[in-house]
């Protein structure tokens, strides 16, 4: 039976360096054709290393914490309230500044495959 509604609390957190996120949109939980997301989370003080996706557009949005979103270099500042857009082939990260953690709603079109694309190492 397909589902049109789904809570966080039902799916699996998982890791990557920096951040652990909530896949729910475009799960096998919750279909969606063109659009995947989900939520994610950055502990206090956490940096997750910039990386690039090559043709997804990702839209964010924060809901808890405050930090930094870094586009293309250029760091703007974070808190409940903000969108966030990361255009393809721009590089990009989060720093949390703060001391609590930073969750924010994240979707992406079209769907990516996370954590399977580019990192770029800090230099």
């Amino acid at each position: 039976m397909k589902r049109y509604t789904a809570h966080e609390d039902d799916f699996e957190l998982n890791e990557l360096v920096g951040r652990s996120y909530k896949l729910i949109v475009g799960s096998e939980q919750l279909l969606c054709e063109a659009i995947n997301g989900g939520v994610s989370f950055f502990g206090p003080q956490a940096h997750a290393p910039g990386h690039v996706h090559e043709t997804e557009e990702e839209v964010a949005y924060c809901l808890e914490g405050t930090g930094q979103a870094v586009i293309d270099g250029k760091a703007e500042t974070i808190r409940p309230g903000t969108f966030i857009v990361f255009p393809p082939k721009v590089l990009h990260s989060i720093n949390n500044t703060g001391d609590k953690t930073i969750k924010l709603l994240y979707l992406f079109s079209p769907k990516c495959k996370i954590g399977q694309y580019s990192n770029v190492p800090s230099s």
